[in-house]
This record gives C-alpha cells, structure tokens and sequence, in this order.
C-alpha cells in the first residue's frame, strides 16, 4: 500500500498531475533505531512522541516517517476523500483530459481535508479502543502483562503487551521505569 502510494506519488509529479501530497518533516531529534532486534513497547511510544505530524501541499516534498521523496494516499477511495479526489486527478490524466482541479483548488479544501481525516482518525483509534475496552471488561479479574511506556506525573503510561492498549497506571508510590515489565490487574 505505502509502495503504491510512493510510485502514484512520484508518477503525479513527473507527469505534473496537481495532487494531494502528505508532507512530513524529520523529528527534532534523531532516534537510534536498532537493526538486530524488534523495538520495545516502550522504544516505540519514545520514537513516535519525537514524529512531526504530517501535513498537505501540492508540492511533492518529502515525508520523512515514511523515507519518501513524495508521497499521496489513493488506496482507500471509498474511506478517504482525498484518495477519491486523487482518483478523478488520475483519471482525467490517463483519459488525455485536464485534471478537474488545479492545485490551488486542491490547497483550498486542505482545511476541511484535514479536518476530516483527523476526525476519521479520532473516530478509528476511539473504536478500536470501544472494542478492546469492553473485551477486557469481561476480563477484569485477569492479570495482564504490562510495559512502562513513560511517568505522567504521580501516574504511569502502560502498554498492556496483549493488544497493545495504553492505560494509565496508579503504582501507589511504587517508582518505576520505561521499559519495565508488570503483571497487573485491570
């Protein structure tokens, strides 16, 4: 998907199709990735707190989370309505026509764009907690095995390494550590 999403990008700008890139600059600070192992639960939530969030142009500029020279979405048409939007533009092309909408008509409906994808995010990310939510509930008396993510304060986020929910955790004056593994109650 994300290759394809690459090569579509990279085919819109050579051919100056006016299209919808996804924009990411590099973190603030550079992250060690290790290269002989899978990164800790706790590695992950560090790295991806460092992430600049990705934004909208016309321009095929870089998306540094991704390692991209360019990059635009068109696989989920019937999800995403930039994706459907970017259909119509590759069509228009491919039929020997003038894509519908120029650039600055793309750039004007960024705002609402934006809008909508974060809202569909919230809406995904609520969802899937919903549903990992009410699993657990049913397993309430279960001990789950747990990651230290990082302190929020008097608090702890934890990753319970099953399904990958972040909860806070209240250690009770307990002091612990990123990357510490607990078994826990919910």
């Amino acid at each position: 998907m994300i290759q394809t999403c690459a090569e579509v990008a990279i085919w819109c700008a050579d051919n100056e199709v006016p299209a919808i890139f996804r924009a990411q600059d590099p973190p603030a600070q550079k992250s060690v990735i290790p290269t002989d192992r899978p990164l800790a639960p706790h590695e992950r939530s560090r790295i991806v707190r460092t992430l600049r969030g990705a934004s909208l142009t016309t321009d095929p500029i870089p998306h540094a989370g991704l390692a991209l020279a360019c990059y635009t979405q068109v696989t989920s048409p019937l999800r995403r309505h930039a994706d459907l939007l970017m259909h119509y533009q590759i069509k228009a092309h491919l039929q020997g026509r003038r894509p519908p909408l120029t650039a600055d008509q793309l750039e004007h409906g960024f705002a609402a764009l934006e809008t909508r994808m974060r809202t569909h995010g919230q809406v995904e990310r609520a969802s899937r907690r919903y549903w990992l939510l009410k699993e657990m509930h049913k397993r309430k008396s279960e001990e789950f095995e747990v990651e230290v993510l990082r302190d929020a304060g008097r608090r702890y986020v934890v990753e319970i390494l099953e399904n990958g929910l972040q909860a806070l955790w209240q250690a009770d004056g307990r002091r612990s550590r990123p990357g510490e593994r607990l078994r826990l109650k919910i």
